[in-house]
């Protein structure tokens, strides 16, 4: 089946009806602040601490998937967190660490921005974090838990340890060797480099 043939098709008009969304342009009675989503059915399940989560989410409500096998699957997801309550809360508190990387990528990447000490030291934070999660389940998921896993048909660990490889510690590495965000931060600097490292720069 084409991936998008295992998808619900739905228009502005039926998410309305249905209140997937509802937008509240103005939070507060004066008018200030941003738009937020309102008493609606995604604001009600949008339990997700990063803004990637919040997207895939909105994604999958957008168009809901009608594929059998993958709504069980996620089904079985959800019951086999909610039997492991610790491993959820551990999993939600490394999360909140992590913000936008793909927008942090972008500005690292963009000629014209500005990154400052502060990015630098939130993208390795976001990095650490996010090399923690295998640690998690590498301790949490007991042997009992570890065959729930697989009883259920659940590539949950697979998923996370082929996703958050040691890449990502290689890249931690090399802006730690690269860029001194200590004394980027202490000089007031946007960004620099240490010492000794490169002339031009």
């Amino acid at each position: 089946m084409h991936h998008r043939d295992r998808l619900l098709k739905l228009d502005a008009a039926a998410h309305e009806a249905l209140q997937i969304f509802q937008v509240d342009k103005h939070p507060s009675y004066m008018g200030i602040g941003r738009a937020k989503e309102g008493f609606s059915v995604f604001g009600i399940l949008n339990k997700c601490v990063t803004p990637m989560g919040r997207r895939l989410l909105r994604a999958w409500f957008l168009r809901p998937i009608i594929d059998i096998d993958v709504i069980n699957n996620r089904l079985n997801t959800i019951s086999f967190f909610l039997c492991c309550e610790e491993v959820m809360s551990a999993l939600r508190q490394t999360l909140k660490s992590v913000r936008d990387v793909p927008h942090m990528l972008k500005k690292f990447n963009s000629p014209s921005s500005s990154c400052t000490s502060s990015d630098w030291h939130t993208f390795l934070k976001c990095i650490c974090s996010l090399l923690h999660i295998n640690k998690i389940f590498e301790v949490g998921i007991s042997e009992h838990l570890a065959n729930k896993l697989q009883h259920m048909s659940i590539d949950l660990v697979e998923k996370a340890n082929s996703s958050i490889t040691a890449e990502l510690d290689y890249v931690s590495n090399l802006v730690i060797g690269v860029i001194d965000v200590q004394r980027s931060k202490e000089k007031g600097y946007e960004t620099l480099v240490k010492e000794n490292l490169c002339d031009e720069l």
